[in-house]
């Protein structure tokens, strides 16, 4: 890469192997002479990967993320504001957060229930309920699903 005056630093890159033999041992990978660490898990454009037999994607970091912002929201806000309110902010604020890039990898039927089960669990803190039931009286849970299903629908394929 010197004729286009790049440099790849080792420190910074890892090598990942997927597939059934994934666990297997190979041949290091040098790069300007320095072995590659090989790792479990990369992030690539904001979104971590898993390695193994298949490669998945991780929502964990996701939903940590979410959880942080939701939460400081909730705790500044979250006594003295409408249900409305606080949904207006979760959507305009925290969703961006846990669907960042997701609209360009395909997603699992697993990953796309944790999606929802995220979104869920914030909805039972705005409206106080502690039951999946109670919680579908509100006409903003069908929202919260559908805004995640239409913006997956058209961009990835669930398999």
């Amino acid at each position: 890469m010197a004729w286009l005056d790049m440099q790849f630093s080792a420190r910074k890159s890892c090598m990942v192997r997927c597939g059934p033999r994934h666990n297997k041992e190979c041949a290091d990978i040098l790069l300007n002479g320095v072995p590659l660490i090989r790792g479990k898990t990369f992030k690539y454009f904001g979104i971590l990967f898993e390695v193994g037999r298949k490669l998945k994607v991780s929502l964990a970091a996701k939903r940590t993320k979410f959880f942080r912002a939701f939460n400081y929201i909730y705790g500044c806000v979250g006594a003295t504001a409408s249900p409305m309110v606080l949904c207006h902010l979760l959507n305009t604020f925290c969703l961006p957060i846990l669907l960042y890039g997701l609209e360009a990898v395909p997603l699992s039927h697993a990953n796309f229930t944790t999606l929802q089960s995220t979104c869920r669990v914030a909805l039972y803190k705005i409206f106080r309920v502690r039951d999946v039931n109670n919680l579908l009286y509100t006409k903003l849970h069908e929202y919260f699903t559908y805004n995640i299903c239409s913006r997956f629908e058209k961009a990835s394929s669930f398999t």
